[in-house]
């Protein structure tokens, strides 16, 4: 893999978001801002780079969790949920049935309590194809979601 390709850049990040995902996003910050710099990159180079829109989708959703006040603070203010559902949208437009990103895409909207669009893409995971390895697994996380929520 090329380390300055597009690939090489996701792989990176990829990396890096692991490792910050473990420490916790907040006693990363220099990693969780690579992680952006190079998704960022990867997309530059390659803007049909699912998999990079997805990483940076799911680096936002981590971020966002904490106050807008705090985020500011610490220089992560681009974070927000608004932006990580752009980028996950992004994602899936470039490839609509990766479970994974559906998954992560309606987890992202519970937390913004849009449950009805939730509820719309969890509900099509069932008729998705199998594309990973753990996709039998996200299935049965979908299915827990969707029934937890339904009533909502």
């Amino acid at each position: 893999v090329n380390p300055k390709g597009s690939e090489g850049y996701l792989r990176r990040a990829i990396a890096n978001g692991k490792v910050s995902l473990f420490k916790g996003v907040f006693n990363s910050i220099g990693l969780v801002k690579k992680v952006r710099a190079d998704c960022l990159k990867a997309i530059a180079l390659d803007p049909k780079n699912d998999v990079a829109y997805y990483v940076l989708a799911r680096a936002l959703q981590e971020v966002a969790k904490k106050p807008k006040f705090f985020r500011g603070v610490l220089g992560l203010g681009w974070a927000s949920r608004e932006e990580a559902q752009k980028l996950f949208e992004k994602a899936i437009s470039l490839n609509p049935t990766f479970i994974m990103f559906n998954l992560d895409y309606a987890r992202l909207l519970v937390q913004m309590k849009k449950y009805d669009k939730a509820i719309e893409i969890l509900k099509k995971i069932p008729s998705f194809p199998r594309q990973d390895e753990d996709d039998p697994q996200y299935r049965k996380e979908a299915a827990a979601l969707l029934k937890k929520i339904e009533k909502k």
